[in-house]
């Protein structure tokens, strides 16, 4: 009588760890498709000519592991400061649709709307780190300086485009996430390729 019960039992618990699979598997590709909100507290770049309701494509940089440990963050986190343009910095609570954490990617894209309080961004892309930067990882806080930037941004608008930003950050030996921190130093925006 114990057999029996003890192999039910133990069916039962095989059960459940399948099912729990399922759901995380579930739940995991749900989310990356975009369909779970996320909340959070958030920095965002915002010009005050933003009004409520206009949307606009920003960008995020990853955190890889010297740059999740210097802020007390998980490594990947991709919604710690979301790029719009050159506007100053605001930390405000975001509803995010879309993975928080993607250690694998070197950037995301976001459609971010303005909303009477607060903001709200649907990932609409992203692009995977490459090997060597996987592999080597940054020289993290190695900036270039804002001068530097600003040499290169110094155009009516004030912007860069992603490509310009990645193409800088490869010729630099730094990685994206750095060369976007350096570029909002330097007061400049970072906008989609034209």
């Amino acid at each position: 009588m114990a057999d029996k019960n003890s192999s039910e039992g133990l069916g039962c618990l095989i059960l459940a760890g399948i099912l729990g699979a399922i759901v995380y598997g579930g739940y995991s590709g749900i989310d990356s498709a975009g369909w779970i909100p996320h909340r959070e507290d958030s920095t965002i770049t915002a010009q005050a000519n933003w009004f409520v309701g206009e949307s606009k494509e920003c960008y995020s940089y990853p955190l890889d592991v010297q740059e999740a440990k210097a802020m007390n963050r998980s490594v990947g986190d991709a919604i710690y400061k979301i790029n719009c343009d050159g506007g100053p910095e605001h930390k405000v609570t975001i509803t995010f649709y879309g993975k928080i954490e993607q250690p694998k990617n070197a950037w995301a894209s976001w459609n971010c709307a303005r909303r009477e309080d607060s903001f709200v961004c649907k990932q609409i892309g992203a692009e995977a780190v490459q090997k060597t930067q996987q592999q080597g990882g940054s020289n993290a806080g190695d900036y270039p300086r804002a001068d530097d930037w600003r040499d290169l941004c110094n155009n009516s608008s004030h912007v860069m485009t992603l490509s310009e930003v990645r193409e800088y950050a490869k010729k630099k030996g730094i990685s994206p996430n750095d060369a976007g921190t350096a570029v909002g130093q330097a007061g400049c925006g970072i906008v989609a390729d034209r």
